[in-house]
């Protein structure tokens, strides 16, 4: 369960930061991962890393993402953000099955 809280609050920072950047889809996403994890099973908990993993991947995913507040990109949130990003994806990897 450390691990899936460790996940939880890390996902739910980064759908704080998207709202307060004005990126309400991206946020509704990780919204739904959120709550795919609190609902799920302990059996369930590894194969849903995959859609966290997925988001960060390929063309216009969230590891392109660059917040911009009023027209300027933001460097404090998106170190943040990359911050969260980097720990979450150390989470998923390292999840016992």
């Amino acid at each position: 369960m450390r691990g899936i809280t460790g996940i939880i609050l890390l996902l739910t920072e980064m759908h704080e930061l998207l709202l307060k950047a004005n990126e309400i889809n991206r946020a509704y996403r990780i919204k739904q991962i959120i709550n795919e994890f609190e609902t799920a099973s302990p059996e369930e908990w590894k194969s849903l890393t995959r859609k966290p993993l997925n988001i960060f991947g390929g063309s216009g995913s969230f590891s392109d993402l660059v917040i911009y507040i009023n027209n300027n990109p933001d460097v404090e949130m998106n170190d943040i953000f990359n911050n969260l990003r980097i720990k979450l994806h150390e989470k998923l990897i390292n999840l016992p099955s």
